[in-house]
């Protein structure tokens, strides 16, 4: 049998995280959760998740910063990201 999938989701909402964490949970995933940029970081460096779920305003560091950090570090740059945003505005667009 293959080892899970591995998710990182950083994410300060907690209710956010947690329907994020029973999706992914019942469709099979392994979901880590961390509620700050700062921390989320030391995890993706610690853990090197197979997929980085990833907020942009988060208390400590912002996801942008989160992100640009990983795709300067070669170890991370190849996880891939997928960026939440409750912004909606069209400067806001990453």
């Amino acid at each position: 049998m293959s080892q899970k999938k591995r998710i990182l989701l950083i994410e300060d909402e907690e209710d956010i995280a947690a329907l994020i964490k029973l999706q992914a949970e019942i469709t099979g995933y392994k979901l880590h959760v961390e509620v700050d940029g700062i921390n989320g970081y030391r995890a993706i460096e610690r853990e090197k998740p197979d997929l980085v779920i990833l907020d942009v305003m988060l208390p400590g560091e912002n996801g942008l910063d989160v992100c640009r950090k990983m795709k300067n570090n070669p170890e991370l740059k190849n996880i891939p990201v997928v960026i939440l945003s409750a912004k909606g505005e069209e400067l806001d667009v990453v």
